[in-house]
């Protein structure tokens, strides 16, 4: 056999070589060049000194003779074969080759065999070195998202966090999870069955800095992980490290892998950085093998994404480094972030209009009304300040008293649950199942920390219990409003106006937190066009109640109507005429108050909730003395109402009620005047503001 053949000659050239060093042409390599090609006589001294050199390396040399040719490896290679590094491979025999060595570096993900097609050595996959590549890679697109909310400094190079106002900036540092350090029960691992794997707890990764990335692990794991924010965030350096370690064969000699990241050094004409691709793509993951302290072998990247991190549906060559949309916090909360933006928008049109309550913020009372206010505390209406504790009152998980009767993981819609305490005021409510509990709080005063009187600020929450087992996350907003000018404007940047930076709160009971900011929401590609701003179209420098579309539209252009109206009776005969009769519950409604919704009722005539327009529903001698009527399709009952407020003064309340989405809950907006009898004549002087009940429901 030619295996055999070819063995046999080259022994018999290694016999002749040590034979020959025995005679005396040296002991070692050196040893046998200096003797054999410079000997004058004895065996093979016929040999020229010119032949002798040409026979190439000494080791070749027998006897003082070159070697014949078909000693040579690489010319007695057969056609079926291939010659490498000196070496002949024979692939005749079944495919296989003989004498194969494939290089081991060590790394035990990067381990070759040869291929008994070519010949040559590839790459094996290793499938215990999925887990822990896969889980860095995992981790990495989290830091990607995370650190993606970091902001640039002016001069450029240095990346920070954007300063928390109601926590602490969250810096990433997680010990091994779990805390033991190895998956082995022989050393402590959660290992009950003795697997060599740590048993099935995704409550171990319950951590902050575990939640700030997304990640878990829910089913039995080999590896235990860690990370580390090692950096500043100067780009260029590095800023935090991953970890995996594992001992697979749990005889306390883990191997571990680690993978570094830090953010990218932007070249000239590169397009702007996103959240999710300012970290550089690291192009290995580390190795440190057992019994090391430091790596000593890596796993190409590139490599790795071809045979351990290939996505279904996910054509390679991709990014595995960077982070998906998925990935970020936007999507992962959204149902918050979209629920809370609604919410202060609800509350920014809330205190934009100004109020004539005793007791109300100053910025939500005109200036001019003040004095007016004060003179008619004793008939106004006081302020309710605004506040709703948690909706749903318990968690949306899972259990004998949770609102999730379909046990979804979803609190079940409940509209009744929004008709109470500030939701009806901000024009909030949730129209279908909910992950996340909600609450709201009016703060001014001292015990707030704010000056009274001049300071208001307003916080939203949204509540998660994602482990269902207490420990909630949070995400919040807080936005102080300016109350000394009178205006009530939010007191923050131009992009936080309409969707305020809010803070996540990984961990409830932990006061760190991530500012998620509102530029970075409004940028997201997933969030243009969801939320409808169309109120807010002027700014808040134009700010005021026709601002509001079609309803504050129709308020004002009646309301003024009737200030008109009254006021011009009042001045010609110092008195009000009687109000009139109709079959209202107040009794001096001309209609009821969800008139303009069908219901039988007639003056309903599309469906489109408006009123309209009846001439004959002014008709009663009260509105004829007043000269007033609406002319046009309206979505709101009018009246009047006349209460003593004094020996010569009367509180005079306009009143509109109305149902605009004919849902029920209708809304309620008073605006109120004082006529006074004085020396010098009769006269109406009509507050600025209104008292609203409901508003936007």
């Amino acid at each position: 056999m030619k295996c055999f053949c070819l063995i046999w000659r080259f022994c018999f050239v290694v016999a002749a070589v040590q034979l020959h060093v025995l005679m005396g042409c040296g002991s070692g390599r050196a040893g046998v060049g200096d003797a054999c090609l410079q000997m004058p006589s004895g065996v093979g001294s016929d040999l020229a000194e010119s032949d002798a050199t040409r026979c190439g390396p000494v080791d070749d040399v027998a006897s003082g003779e070159c070697p014949p040719s078909f000693l040579d490896p690489c010319s007695a290679c057969p056609e079926t074969g291939y010659c490498k590094a000196g070496h002949c491979y024979d692939c005749s025999e079944e495919g296989f080759c003989n004498a194969v060595e494939c290089e081991d570096d060590g790394n035990p993900c990067t381990l070759e065999a040869v291929d008994p097609t070519s010949g040559e050595c590839r790459f094996v996959v290793n499938e215990a070195c999925r887990e822990p590549i896969q889980n860095l890679v995992r981790l990495y697109r989290g830091a990607q998202a995370h650190y993606g909310l970091w902001v640039e400094s002016k001069e450029g190079g240095q990346w920070s966090p954007v300063e928390p106002q109601l926590g602490k900036t969250l810096v990433l540092d997680e010990e091994w999870t779990p805390f033991s350090g190895t998956c082995c029960k022989a050393f402590g691992g959660p290992d009950l069955d003795g697997d060599g794997a740590c048993d099935p707890d995704a409550s171990r990764f319950h951590t902050v800095t575990w939640r700030a990335l997304g990640f878990d692990l829910s089913g039995s794991h080999r590896f235990v992980f860690s990370l580390h924010q090692t950096g500043t965030g100067k780009a260029g350096e590095e800023l935090f490290s991953i970890h995996a370690r594992g001992d697979l064969d749990c005889d306390g000699k883990p191997v571990e892998f680690v993978l570094r990241g830090g953010f990218r050094k932007k070249t000239p004409g590169e397009p702007l950085l996103t959240l999710t691709n300012k970290l550089t793509s690291p192009i290995h993951v580390e190795y440190v093998a057992e019994d090391q302290a430091v790596s000593a072998a890596a796993v190409p990247t590139d490599w790795a994404v071809q045979h351990l991190i290939s996505e279904p549906g996910r054509p390679w060559p991709f990014d595995a480094f960077s982070a998906r949309v998925e990935d970020t916090v936007f999507v992962r909360y959204f149902e918050a972030f979209e629920a809370l933006a609604r919410l202060h928008a609800g509350a920014m049109r809330y205190y934009s209009v100004p109020r004539v309550e005793v007791g109300a913020p100053g910025c939500m009372v005109a200036p001019v009304d003040a004095a007016l206010v004060e003179q008619l505390a004793a008939v106004l209406p006081s302020y309710q300040q605004l506040s709703s504790e948690l909706t749903p009152e318990k968690g949306c998980c899972s259990g004998d008293f949770s609102p999730d009767a379909d046990q979804d993981g979803m609190c079940d819609m409940m509209v009744d649950q929004w008709s109470a305490g500030a939701w009806p005021s901000l024009g909030f409510k949730l129209l279908g199942g909910q992950r996340f509990n909600y609450e709201f709080d009016e703060e001014s005063g001292s015990d707030s920390g704010l000056e009274p009187g001049v300071d208001l600020a307003i916080t939203g929450r949204a509540w998660h219990d994602p482990g269902c087992d207490g420990h909630r996350e949070g995400i919040t907003f807080r936005t102080h409003l300016v109350a000394k000018d009178g205006s009530c404007r939010p007191l923050m940047g131009l992009d936080q106006q309409v969707v305020p930076d809010m803070e996540w709160f990984p961990f409830e009971g932990d006061e760190r937190s991530v500012v998620v900011p509102a530029l970075r929401a409004m940028e997201h590609p997933l969030w243009p066009g969801t939320f409808s701003y169309a109120d807010f179209s002027g700014g808040w420098s134009g700010l005021d109640v026709a601002a509001f579309g079609r309803v504050f539209e129709e308020l004002d252009i009646v309301f003024s109507q009737m200030e008109s109206s009254v006021s011009v009776y009042f001045t010609q005969n110092c008195s009000l005429p009687a109000a009139p009769v109709t079959s209202a519950e107040d009794e001096w409604l001309f209609l009821v108050s969800d008139a303009c919704c069908w219901k039988g009722n007639f003056v309903f005539e599309r469906w489109d909730g408006r009123c309209g327009p009846f001439p004959q529903l002014w008709e009663d001698p009260f509105w004829t003395a007043l000269g007033f009527s609406v002319p046009f399709r309206h979505r709101f009952a009018y009246g009047v109402e006349v209460k003593p407020a004094g020996t010569s003064a009367w509180l005079v309340t306009l009143e509109a009620i109305g149902d605009d989405n004919c849902n029920l809950t209708p809304s309620r907006f008073l605006k109120y005047g004082l006529a006074e009898k004085k020396l010098e004549g009769c006269s109406v002087q009509w507050l600025q503001g209104w008292h609203v009940e409901n508003m936007f429901e």
